[in-house]
């Protein structure tokens, strides 16, 4: 920088300087910059200030010592000194600091010896001076020696360089340090508005200074950042990050690729330079970031690879001709395209010139020599001749590409396989003469019209058959054919074929003598040489309406025929909608045939709103499209007044010449009064079944009623007789024993006689059965029971009295005289492998097989009815009670036979998964117990009277109840007063008041150890069947022994004892 002299030099501090010296030594000075500027001054003399300068005469004098001096000064050493005309000496030293001369420092004016005076005097006269006061001033001017003047002016100049020197190197400090700011400011700027990140790191990684550019790349602020390590914002494993750092740091330098994780978790990629600082232990660095250009390079490559592929795809290979150099580029697909190996052979301009059809050769190369030499494209198809024989038709096209300079000249070009192209061209000339020539041949009238119903292409028989020539039909719009009464419909068509894209209607086009052609129309919205138009096939049907015409009145024949029988009779086509339907039908449902055909089938005959296969009912019509098969089926319709309609369908498929089935024919059978009067039969049937049932209760029960009586009456006249009366009672007894019986297996039959279970072993059971049925009997038997037979849940009794009557069935089949074969085996039985067992599972499987006369085919259906017997002295209720008592186990009985072979009788059982088997009870023992205190309840006053005397004949005392609420009162006072009651015996119904039930409810509640019993008529009750849990101690079902009363008071008064009542 050019600095001036008030620029090194403080001007008004070396002003005071210049003031002291003057003072001291009376010597005036100045200091001037090389533009003449007064910088400081002291006192000049008056001889020159009053008198030299101000006189215009000596005042020239003045100048030109001045222009002496200025004109010396190079010769200074240290300064110029000049004796001036006016005899006073003037002296200037220059002011040069390192070279440079910034200004002079002038003296004077001095004298070196003492002055003339007599000159002075004669210089006043010339000049017009006043001479006194000229001389006197004269004598203020200084005298010096040469020496003193020396060391004046070394002295001075000394300081002048000693000040301006550091004046100077202070400026060139301060401008250093105000350009190191700038440049640190320029720097800063710099950082902050560059697109690379900038950032400062120590040697463990902690980042010391960033710029805005790193933190926009990382997405983090700049006090985050500052927070943060290098390893933590990279996006690499932490090794390679450490040893990149040891690396940047032992090598002094480095470049690489980084990438980097946004704060946003996205990964940046990043070329980074960066440089160790040994001075300072730091390294700084640049990231740029390169993701995009990455993706860019990627996205290159994969265009490069997709243009590379496209040209294989495309059979398009590119070259280029450099004209300048002779250099010659081919693409890989231009090699393929010539059949070349792109790593074999070489591009070689003059080898695809010989390969080149001697015939397309000069055209090509007139093209090519145009290009050249007027710079204009081309393009033109050839043929190449590969090494191998195979004939290619290639399309060419080049330009001319010329470089900045005008002197690179490069023709550039693309070469595509069309052979194919070529091919499928001719093959597309052949395929319009081959449409045409079928166009023109098909015996249908072919329309194409525009989108405004225009006819823009018609095939010969369009026109000829109408009598029309091409030309004169190409002018008609489609309306003019049309007969009016077709042509209110056009808009409508156009529009639906437009829509749908196809539609297939009736219409009757006029010929050109006016006469109409009934036609069918099949027309669709087609694409013709780029535009969309309907075309449309016309179908002359003139010989087909004269047909349908004829079937019409066939139909209408048949139709008659129809009309005349009783069955409903219709047609159903595949949308399940009548087609036709004969009058019986239409009676049936109440409609004219108007009204019928067209609509669904389901709609008319059953009066729903879907088919009726989707509401559950067996459709015989469906099953006819599904299987192409006659069906039948049974169907409710509904009449005009929505009562129901029994009828029987048969549906028939009806089939085109092709052989589809295009609709069915349903014959409706009204079959409501015949399924009325098989109603009416079973109903019948049903009554029958009761009186059988009816009967032969009346004859048992008189059977026994008069063996009761006969027996009570012969002991009434053997009153002196007392053994004969015993005998006579016993007889009695057992009479009525039998009607018990009889009522048990009644009340089994009917209601079920519901099991009182438990878990038993089926093997005792059963040979102890068939034991006892067999005894007295020459029948044998043979037992075949499986080692592992499972348990079962059940009565055993009821069980015992199934295996007795099959094994005496089967004993009076065999006439006393065979073998009863008897196996029990475990069966796991499938879901519905077995009728009457759809959940299947664990079952016993018990089969009783006997060798007799069997059961006839007529008879397997009724053998469980009751009262149903074939034998002499059956009753008819053995196997109906074995059914529901197996039945009520939650098993089934199956029976197979043949006449004169014998039958099988199979039971299965459910098994028990329980297989721990209960010890049956032994029979009790009679003890001696203490009398005891019973309460009776029961609605018959009978039956208390003699349940009564019976409780007193063994010794016990008895009190009765009719109702519960009595027997509840009369068990709290008995219970208050310290004489409680052991038992108390309840019937369980009570008609009218509080039955069994209810009343030990009350009492458990009173109190929880009363002992009570049931006592029920209803061996089927669900009480009596689980008594326990209905809070009673035992069951006594009427009627009952007094030995069963007995034995059931006794443990019942034993039990009271052992409780401390």
């Amino acid at each position: 920088m050019k600095y001036k002299l008030q620029d090194l030099i403080d001007i008004e501090h070396f002003q005071l300087l210049q003031n002291r010296l003057n003072d001291i030594y009376s010597f005036p000075s100045a200091i001037i910059d090389n533009e003449g500027n007064i910088l400081t001054a002291t006192e000049w003399q008056d001889i020159c200030t009053k008198f030299h300068r101000v006189n215009r005469e000596s005042a020239e004098e003045c100048k030109r010592s001045d222009q002496y001096i200025l004109s010396h000064l190079h010769e200074a050493d240290p300064a110029v000194s000049y004796l001036c005309p006016h005899g006073l000496i003037d002296n200037a030293t220059p002011i040069i600091i390192e070279g440079v001369h910034y200004g002079n420092f002038f003296t004077g004016q001095f004298f070196l010896e003492e002055p003339d005076m007599d000159f002075f005097r004669e210089q006043a006269k010339r000049y017009g001076f006043d001479e006194a006061a000229y001389l006197e001033a004269v004598k203020k001017v200084p005298v010096w020696t040469q020496e003193q003047l020396n060391n004046y002016l070394f002295f001075i100049k000394g300081l002048i360089e000693v000040i301006s020197g550091i004046g100077l190197r202070n400026l060139r400090e301060a401008e250093t340090r105000k350009q190191i700011k700038e440049k640190e400011e320029q720097a800063q700027t710099i950082l902050s508005q560059m697109f690379d990140g900038y950032w400062v790191m120590d040697i463990q990684g902690h980042l010391l200074d960033v710029n805005d550019a790193f933190c926009r790349m990382v997405g983090y602020s700049r006090d985050e950042v500052l927070q943060m390590t290098v390893p933590e914002l990279s996006a690499n494993d932490p090794t390679i990050v450490a040893e990149k750092i040891r690396g940047i740091i032992r090598n002094g330098s480095a470049i690489f690729e980084s990438r980097l994780r946004h704060k946003n978790g996205s990964t940046i990629i990043a070329d980074v330079a960066a440089r160790y600082l040994p001075d300072r232990n730091i390294v700084i660095g640049f990231h740029r970031d390169v993701t995009e250009r990455r993706k860019a390079e990627a996205d290159l490559k994969a265009r490069e690879k997709q243009l590379a592929e496209s040209q294989r795809i495309a059979h398009i290979g590119s070259w280029e001709y450099n004209l300048t150099t002779g250099q010659i580029f081919w693409s890989d697909e231009l090699f393929r395209i010539l059949g070349l190996d792109p790593a074999a052979d070489k591009a070689d301009f003059n080898m695809l010139l010989e390969m080149i059809h001697p015939d397309d050769r000069p055209a090509l190369k007139k093209v090519v020599d145009e290009t050249v030499r007027l710079s204009r494209p081309f393009s033109i198809d050839h043929r190449v001749i590969l090494r191998n024989g195979t004939t290619k038709v290639l399309h060419a096209e080049g330009e001319i590409i010329r470089g900045e300079s005008q002197k690179q000249i490069t023709l550039s070009g693309t070469a595509q396989d069309i052979t194919s192209w070529k091919q499928q061209e001719q093959a597309l000339v052949e395929s319009e003469a081959s449409y045409r020539n079928l166009f023109d041949s098909s015996t249908d009238g072919i329309f194409i019209l525009d989108l405004d119903g225009n006819i823009i292409d018609a095939n010969k028989t369009a026109y000829e058959r109408l009598g029309y020539t091409r030309e004169e039909l190409l002018s008609l719009h489609i309306s003019k054919l049309n007969h009016p009464n077709f042509n209110a419909q056009l808009p409508e068509r156009l529009k639906r074929i437009r829509q749908q894209g196809v539609a297939i209607f009736e219409s009757g086009h006029l010929r050109k003598d006016g006469s109409l052609m009934p036609v069918e129309v099949n027309s669709r919205l087609l694409e013709h040489k780029g535009k969309q138009v309907y075309f449309s096939v016309i179908r002359d049907i003139t010989e087909r309406k004269s047909t349908q015409e004829k079937l019409r009145q066939s139909e209408k024949f048949v139709r008659n025929i129809l009309d005349t029988v009783d069955e409903g009779f219709i047609v159903i086509d595949r949308d399940y909608r009548i087609v036709t339907a004969n009058k019986a039908y239409c009676s049936q449902v109440g409609c004219r045939d108007d009204n019928i055909i067209g609509r669904p089938c389901y709609e008319v005959s059953h009066k729903i709103g879907r088919p009726c296969f989707e509401e559950g009912e067996d459709c015989a019509v469906r099953r006819v499209f599904e299987t192409g098969e006659p069906q039948a089926a049974f169907h409710r319709h509904k009449d005009r007044e929505d009562n129901i309609l029994y009828v029987e369908t048969k549906a028939y498929p009806l089939r085109d010449a092709s052989g589809q089935i295009t609709s069915a024919i349903e014959t409706v059978n009204n079959i409501t009064a015949k399924l009325l009067l098989e109603e009416e039969r079973l109903k019948t049937q049903k009554l029958e079944s009761i009186g059988t049932l009816a009967g032969g209760i009346a004859h048992d029960f008189n059977n026994l009623l008069q063996g009761i009586f006969g027996y009570i009456s012969m002991a009434k006249m053997s009153l002196d007789r007392p053994e004969r009366i015993r005998s006579m009672l016993r007889q009695a007894e057992e009479a009525l024993h039998l009607a018990v019986n009889l009522t048990t297996q009644l009340l089994t039959f009917s209601k079920g006689g519901r099991p009182i279970k438990r878990l038993i072993a089926l093997e005792p059971v059963i040979e102890n059965a068939v034991k006892f049925a067999l005894s007295g009997s020459h029948t044998g038997y043979v037992l075949d029971m499986a080692p592992d037979l499972r348990p079962v849940e059940a009565d055993e009794g009821q069980l015992t009295q199934v295996i007795q009557n099959i094994v005496i069935n089967a004993n009076d089949a065999m006439a006393g005289r065979g073998t009863v074969s008897i196996s029990a085996a475990n069966a796991d039985i499938a879901g519905g492998a077995i009728s009457g067992l759809p959940e299947g599972g664990r079952f016993v499987r018990i089969a009783i097989q006997d060798s007799g006369t069997g059961i006839q085919q007529k008879n397997l259906d009724r053998i469980f009815d009751p009262y149903f017997t074939t034998k002499q002295r059956g009753s008819g209720l053995g196997l109906a009670t074995s059914y529901s008592i197996i039945r009520n186990h939650g098993g089934i009985i199956v029976v197979s036979s043949e006449v004169n072979r014998g039958s099988t009788f199979t039971i299965y059982l459910p098994a028990s998964t329980d297989t721990a088997i209960a010890e049956k009870a032994a029979a009790p023992e009679t003890v001696s117990v203490r009398k005891g205190r019973i309460l009776l309840m029961d609605d018959e006053e009978l039956v208390r009277d003699v349940a009564k005397e019976m409780i007193g004949a063994l010794g016990h005392e008895a009190q009765c109840a009719p109702d519960g609420e009595t027997a509840i009162g009369m068990y709290v006072r008995a219970r208050e007063s310290g004489t409680p009651f052991d038992v108390v015996i309840l019937d369980l119904t009570v008609r009218g008041g509080m039955g069994g039930e209810e009343t030990v409810r009350r009492l458990r509640e009173i109190d929880p150890d009363v002992i009570a019993v049931v006592s029920s008529g209803y061996a089927d009750n669900t009480v009596v069947a689980d008594f326990r849990a209905y809070g009673f101690s035992a069951v006594l079902n009427k009627p009952y022994r007094i030995s069963a009363l007995r034995d059931c008071l006794n443990a019942l008064i034993v039990q009271s004892n052992a409780e401390g009542k």
